[in-house]
């Protein structure tokens, strides 16, 4: 079992990033081409497109305003070796998107009460910090070629729903959102108000396949 961690970054978030990486022994970080403005859709292709010929079982993706548990590369190891999906999201956050926030809270409840390891759901809702399995990279590569009228997590969420895989996302969450201003130009126009934060976040010593519940 090994991971490789790539990081994309905004060029403002330069610093950020890089501490980043630092903090989890990132093997890539890809910035925003500052000349041609590449976007957050195209830099997150990038990165898994440097990441899916590297020699590992699974890559894994984070943003750069992500604030990671301690030791997240052995959680994340983990994590993805008991995962029950090969899609894998180490964040679960509120407020974003509202629609999804009711059914997001009954199912923490019920992680919560069964002490569940995992939570099951059709859609991909944030891509803060999401872990692939590698041999799912190319295809999913082939499928969001073209699609990027669509936010890269709902593009990778289609993915998932077209390969016939649930994303898995850890419970609790392994990774924070930093809850700052945001320097996306998202396509419904709504403002981003406090509060875009994990609902919970921790570390496990073990994961376990058979815990989870789904959303």
């Amino acid at each position: 079992m090994s991971i490789a961690i790539g990081i994309v970054a905004h060029t403002a978030r330069q610093t950020m990033a890089e501490q980043l990486a630092e903090q989890v022994g990132a093997d890539i970080v890809s910035l925003d081409d500052p000349i041609r403005h590449l976007g957050a859709f195209a830099n997150h292709r990038r990165t898994w497109t440097e990441l899916a010929d590297m020699p590992c079982t699974h890559a894994v993706v984070l943003e750069d305003d992500c604030v990671p548990v301690h030791d997240l590369r052995h959680q994340l190891e983990q994590a993805v070796k008991a995962s029950p999906s090969p899609i894998l999201s180490g964040y679960l956050g509120q407020q974003r998107p509202p629609q999804w926030q009711h059914k997001i809270g009954r199912s923490v409840d019920a992680a919560n009460r069964a002490d569940a390891h995992y939570i099951l759901s059709t859609h991909l809702l944030h891509a803060v910090c999401v872990a692939i399995k590698t041999e799912h990279i190319h295809p999913m590569l082939d499928f969001t070629d073209g699609r990027n009228y669509l936010p890269w997590d709902e593009a990778l969420g289609a993915y998932a729903r077209h390969a016939g895989q649930p994303v898995a996302y850890t419970w609790p969450s392994l990774v924070q959102h930093k809850d700052g201003m945001s320097l996306i130009n998202h396509r419904d126009g709504q403002a981003r108000p406090p509060g875009r934060v994990a609902w919970r976040v921790g570390q496990r010593t073990t994961w376990d396949t058979e815990r989870t519940v789904t959303m």
